[in-house]
């Protein structure tokens, strides 16, 4: 199972939890495929050499154009959360858009107070931010059915329907239009 992140490779991204979470998942099916650039990359490639951490591969900056071709190869899309206010209403990440589009079954690490995948249930938002964690979400969907991963990805297209930027712009229009 391809697992995939794509974006920036910063302190806010939390990618030790995928290094941490990586080392416990001792399954020959899990790999973790990042894309993204950023100042925390030497230090995790690092890591992934001292500590001989088989299933993680950075697979270095890609053009933003890039993005739909390399998500739609995931078998799960996965983003992580960091601890801050900024997610207290709901989730805002361009990534989280373009990870729906691709259909494909979505794991949120972190603590947002809306869950788009639990509203269109096309995905684990896994809350508690840990390597167990992680792993049990990661588990959970690699036990399913391919049935209910299609479905999961069928919710993930839907939801990212409805948060169509030109959609929502008419939307908005209309709200703006009926009270003018």
């Amino acid at each position: 199972m391809k697992l995939i992140y794509t974006g920036s490779i910063r302190r806010a991204n939390n990618l030790d939890l995928v290094l941490d979470t990586a080392k416990l998942e001792q399954s020959a099916k899990i790999r973790f495929l990042i894309w993204g650039d950023g100042d925390q990359s030497d230090r995790l490639k690092r890591r992934i050499l001292d500590e001989k951490i088989q299933n993680v591969v950075f697979k270095g900056k890609v053009d933003k154009n890039n993005v739909p071709m390399i998500v739609s190869c995931a078998d799960v899309n996965f983003l992580i959360l960091e601890d801050s206010s900024l997610f207290r209403f709901d989730l805002s990440c361009n990534k989280s858009f373009d990870y729906l589009a691709a259909g494909k079954p979505l794991i949120i690490v972190g603590d947002a107070g809306f869950s788009i995948v639990e509203k269109y249930k096309c995905g684990i938002n896994v809350r508690e931010v840990s390597p167990s964690s992680f792993k049990r979400a990661i588990d959970h969907i690699l036990e399913i059915d391919s049935e209910q991963k299609r479905v999961m990805g069928q919710n993930a297209r839907e939801a990212a329907k409805d948060y169509d930027f030109k959609l929502l712009t008419q939307d908005l229009v209309k709200i703006i239009e009926s009270h003018s």
